[in-house]
This record gives C-alpha cells, structure tokens and sequence, in this order.
C-alpha cells in the first residue's frame, strides 16, 4: 500500500511539471510604445491704444473695455481744430498677425461741410476727412507682421481752421484696422522697421 501511494504521489508530480512546460512553451515578452500629437491653435488677437503725446499722464481718448476702439470727443471746439493723436496697435495674440487692412469712413452724417474743411494726418498722409473716406488704404513694409506683444504706432490728426459755414456742425471720421494671421512664409519684421500705411488708390 505504501509503495503504491508513493507512485501515484511522484506520477502526480511528473504531470504537473509537464503541464508548466507546455504553458511557457506558447508565451512570449512585449511591448508597445506611442507617438502622440499635441495641438493647440493659438489665438489671433489685438487691442488698439492711445498714445499720451502731451506727455501729461493724461488718457487720450476713451477706450473701450476690451480695447478694441477709442473715442476722441472734442465738444465745442471752436473753429480752430488741432487734435494729435498717436494710435498704437498691439498683438496681444501667441500668433503673429499682419495689418491687412485700414479704412476711414464716416459715423454718422457724411454731408457736412466739416468734411472737407478739416485737415486728417494718418501716418505720412495728410488730406481732407472727405478724402480720407473715399480712399482704399494698406500697410506696406515688414513693420506690417507683428509678433505677439509687438506694437505699430502712427500718427492720427486733425485739424482745422474754421469758416462761419462750419458753425454747429460735426463729424465722426472712424479709423477701422484689420489683421489677419501672418503666414509662417512671411518676413519676420521689426514693427520699429520702415512701415508705412498708404493709399492703394485716390
């Protein structure tokens, strides 16, 4: 009896080790590795300001909350009109933008005599409000692409020496300025560079 329970004891053994065998026989060792993209896009924005050109720590004009205008209110200016100005654009993006367009045309009535009595200044122009509004503008020169937390500045006057026939009469003349986002060809400028905005056509 004794004999025979050690057999069966050391046959059950035998199977067991077989069993293990044929089970690492089938197995193999892996491994993975991964290639992920991140993408953000960015984000395409400015914000125009006022220069203080008296140097007087005054505000020049009233700015809108997100910075996206400013009023220049002269209430009974009389009939001589000296308003200086300098308009300040800033990328207040993580994209580089291009200054793609410009345009003045008129908030409210476009018939006054105003308009073609009063002298504007934008940048190296100089003409009349009623000119100004009739003429296609753009911004030529490598101060055009502006890099994030880069700035353009430029001159934005008026000015007039005033007729009976301009008594009690009023403008608002409106500077518009678009960008576009700068294309990775295109030529990383100074804004501090030779740039100008210009008339495209009379």
């Amino acid at each position: 009896m004794a004999r025979s329970r050690k057999f069966l004891t050391v046959g059950a053994l035998a199977v067991g080790a077989l069993s293990l065998i044929g089970a690492g026989a089938g197995a193999a060792f892996n491994d993975a590795a991964t290639a992920t993209a991140h993408l953000n896009t960015g984000t395409l924005s400015m914000k125009i300001t006022s220069v203080d050109v008296n140097n007087d720590n005054a505000p020049d004009g009233l700015h809108s909350e997100g910075g996206k205008s400013i009023s220049f209110i002269v209430v009974n200016s009389g009939s001589h009109i000296n308003q200086k100005h300098l308009i300040r654009v800033t990328n207040t993006g993580s994209l580089p933008l291009v200054l793609s367009s410009f345009s003045v045309h008129p908030d409210g009535n476009n018939d006054s005599p105003l308009n073609q009595d009063v002298t504007m200044k934008l940048d190296n122009w100089t003409g009349s409000v009623d000119k100004a509004q009739s003429t296609a503008w753009a911004c030529v020169g490598t101060g055009c692409t502006i890099a994030p937390w880069d700035a353009f500045t430029f001159p934005f006057e008026l000015s007039a020496e005033l007729g009976n026939t301009d008594q009690d009469q009023s403008i608002r003349p409106t500077l518009t300025i678009g960008a576009t986002e700068a294309l990775p060809s295109a030529a990383k400028g100074s804004a501090q560079g030779v740039t100008h905005i210009v008339p495209t056509k009379d």
